[in-house]
């Protein structure tokens, strides 16, 4: 059975999230309800997609420039980018390439595959029920971003939860405390625990 697509836009990169561990990488439904994703990336990758996203040359190429020059050279085009899972936060990605008329698919790391969808501007998708499950809900009155916990991995969550403590929020440290023990587990939260940013 073939997945549903829908197609994303990059929003943009961000170290305003509360994070010691990364970056968030903001994408957001092209068409239709508009609803975002929220991929946490370290800061190489969001230097290069934030360096592809405005436009701009790095004083010397990223290896995400190098790939561009180089498939472009010979001929090979990226056709689209497909986010078809996701695992304890962790997004996985197939790059479709073409040349000649031949189509190869590639399995590659998220935000390297962003980085180069916007290089060759190339077009960003994303399973319907990942979307459907992890989609993050802008707030009206508030001007905070809600996520579904399972937009993170443990050791995000761990991280949250050290935060938690330290600046006394102990409600939002029980859930976050419950949502690992229960990872840990091997158990699958339902979706409706969320984190506001």
């Amino acid at each position: 059975m073939e997945q549903k697509k829908i197609e994303l836009e990059v929003i943009g990169v961000s170290p305003n999230i509360k994070l010691t561990c990364g970056y968030g990488l903001y994408l957001q439904e092209k068409q239709g309800k508009r609803r975002g994703l929220l991929l946490i990336i370290g800061g190489a990758e969001a230097q290069a997609v934030s360096y592809a996203q405005k436009g701009l040359a790095a004083p010397r190429p990223f290896t995400h420039d190098l790939f561009f020059t180089c498939f472009s050279a010979f001929g090979v085009l990226l056709k689209e980018v497909f986010i078809y899972k996701s695992v304890d936060g962790v997004y996985y990605s197939y790059l479709y390439f073409e040349r000649d008329g031949e189509q190869h698919c590639f399995d590659a790391r998220t935000s390297d595959a962003i980085a180069l969808a916007l290089r060759f501007k190339a077009p960003i998708f994303v399973d319907a029920g990942i979307l459907a499950r992890e989609h993050m809900e802008l707030g009206d009155e508030n001007p905070s971003i809600t996520f579904p916990m399972s937009a993170f991995s443990i050791q995000v969550l761990e991280e949250f939860l050290k935060q938690a403590v330290a600046e006394e929020h102990y409600e939002a440290a029980s859930k976050i405390r419950d949502e690992i023990a229960l990872r840990k587990q091997g158990g699958i939260h339902p979706n409706d625990g969320f984190l506001d940013l």
